[in-house]
């Protein structure tokens, strides 16, 4: 499951135990039964976010951290290549 999906995933098993629990604070006892299990369902997808939202921010920090090297590495081209004189060929500038 990608993270966008497990993030629609808890919005939906909040909304459900919300109304759930609206419905047994009246006294509504299957309410409190369907709560129950949403909660373990909650709790699971709950882990299961925390786990994927871990592991892109790891991916982006690999890409981040390439994109700096690339840039640096660039950089340093630059400088080095503005530091080398430039190569004039005589026989072109006698003409």
């Amino acid at each position: 499951m990608t993270l966008k999906k497990t993030i629609k995933e808890l919005k939906h098993l909040l909304e459900c135990c919300t109304v759930d629990l609206k419905k047994t604070e009246k006294g509504f006892k299957t309410a409190a039964q369907r709560l129950r299990v949403n909660t373990v369902k909650l709790a699971k997808v709950s882990l299961k976010f925390r786990r994927e939202s871990i592991e892109e921010k790891e991916f982006f920090d690999k890409v981040k951290t390439a994109q700096r090297k690339v840039k640096n590495d660039l950089k340093a081209k630059w400088e080095r290549l503005a530091q080398e004189k430039p190569k004039v060929n005589a026989s072109k500038l006698a003409k």
